[in-house]
């Protein structure tokens, strides 16, 4: 007679895994832009995608916000975390807000922007354009308008050569000049208007010959009055 083997009890465990693994965060585009100062900008966005909940990219939040108007460098930010709360490592894009501008200044450091001038002031002028190449010019040029059309203007045009052609010749009158970091000044003599008027606009423009260019106009400036002890009156 055979005896059968007595029975064995089995347990088996079942063990819930903790998700321990974040969600991975992938820019689209590049992680360094830039924008003309102005100029339109928009996110090219991210994507998110983890191992156990798939794409939760609608999950992402996007923080940092690029104000066009004002030129310098702004950071994107972009955060998401899984159903378990495990987050990604925070991924960021940098976007360099270039400057396009201007000033017209009776100070000669250009400390000031200013749009009233008095007789006997020195009307100095800066303009400026990153994507504009300053060793590749084609043009630059300024112009003062009254309103009876009475005008004092420079415009010059930069040869492959190498020299410089006034449009305009007047001797008297000042070019822009193109300096080492990027700007453009000219600074002209308000005595020397050929019109008693109170208010002119000023106009300016520079373009090189990648036709990437910075144009400015009818900024309207009053004139007249005297000075006092350099303290000027607003």
């Amino acid at each position: 007679m055979t005896v059968p083997p007595s029975a064995v009890e089995v347990t088996a465990t079942y063990k819930n895994l903790a998700d321990t693994t974040p969600p991975v965060i992938t820019l689209l585009g590049d992680d360094s832009m830039s924008v003309n100062q102005d100029g339109a900008y928009t996110d090219p966005g991210a994507t998110a995608n983890d191992v156990i909940d798939g794409d939760i990219t609608d999950n992402i939040v996007v923080t940092g916000a690029v104000d066009t108007s004002v030129f310098g460098s702004y950071v994107v930010s972009y955060n998401v975390s899984d159903s378990a709360g495990n987050a990604a490592e925070e991924v960021t894009r940098t976007v360099s807000v270039t400057p396009d501008g201007f000033i017209l200044s009776w100070n000669a450091d250009f400390s000031t922007d200013d749009r009233r001038f008095y007789t006997g002031d020195t009307l100095y002028m800066k303009i400026w354009s990153d994507p504009v190449e300053a060793g590749n010019l084609k043009k630059t040029e300024w112009e003062l308008k009254d309103p009876n059309n009475v005008k004092v203007k420079q415009s010059l045009t930069y040869n492959a050569d190498g020299s410089v052609t006034p449009l305009v010749p007047l001797a008297e009158l000042p070019g822009l000049t193109a300096n080492d970091d990027g700007t453009f000044t000219a600074a002209f003599p308000l005595a020397g208007l050929p019109s008693s008027a109170t208010t002119w606009q000023w106009k300016g423009k520079i373009e090189d010959n990648n036709r990437a260019k910075y144009e400015v106009k009818d900024v309207v400036i009053t004139m007249g009055g005297r000075r006092e002890g350099g303290y000027r009156d607003r």
